[in-house]
């Protein structure tokens, strides 16, 4: 008689957006995976990193724009921590300087809120198994940080050049 293969344990998640409705939707997206749970939320940067030191998750789902402190702002401190979690950032602002900021900060993910929920939960679980998973607009921007092309921002209707400093 073969010995049953425990069961892993399912990852742990904080949930940080200024919306709570936001929170509330991602709750029941991720709640619904039996190889997931929420074990903490937070309205912005301050509040997160709180709950990540109490909570001590596998992945943070981070926001950008929060008031007080910023996602990406309380992602570069929590990752600074002792043993931190992965972070994961899901925001609806996707522009050149975000995109790569998050990178720089140590974010392992990029995605944007407009994701459908098996797409997202694809990359919870990639991030969460410690590979990166960037939207493909996140790809293309960090392609073309890379090879030293320019890509356009999704700020108004202007294209800008990627987060060089300067207008040439």
């Amino acid at each position: 008689m073969s010995t049953p293969t425990p069961a892993c344990a399912p990852v742990r998640i904080v949930i940080v957006d200024d919306d709570q409705l936001v929170r509330f939707a991602l709750r029941l997206v991720v709640e619904g995976e039996r190889d997931m749970v929420v074990v903490g939320e937070a309205g912005d940067g301050d509040a997160a990193i709180a709950v990540v030191r109490e909570t001590r998750p596998d992945i943070v789902l981070m926001d950008v724009r929060m008031p007080s402190r910023d996602g990406l702002s309380a992602t570069e401190t929590i990752l600074g921590e002792p043993n931190p979690p992965r972070v994961l950032v899901l925001t609806t602002f996707d522009s050149d300087e975000t995109v790569l900021r998050a990178l720089r900060v140590g974010a392992l993910g990029f995605v944007l809120k407009d994701t459908p929920p098996p797409q997202l939960l694809t990359a919870v679980r990639s991030v969460a198994a410690g590979t990166p998973s960037l939207s493909p607009s996140a790809v293309s921007r960090v392609v073309a940080a890379a090879s030293g092309r320019t890509s356009a921002r999704r700020v108004g209707s202007r294209a800008t050049p990627l987060a060089t400093g300067s207008r040439r």
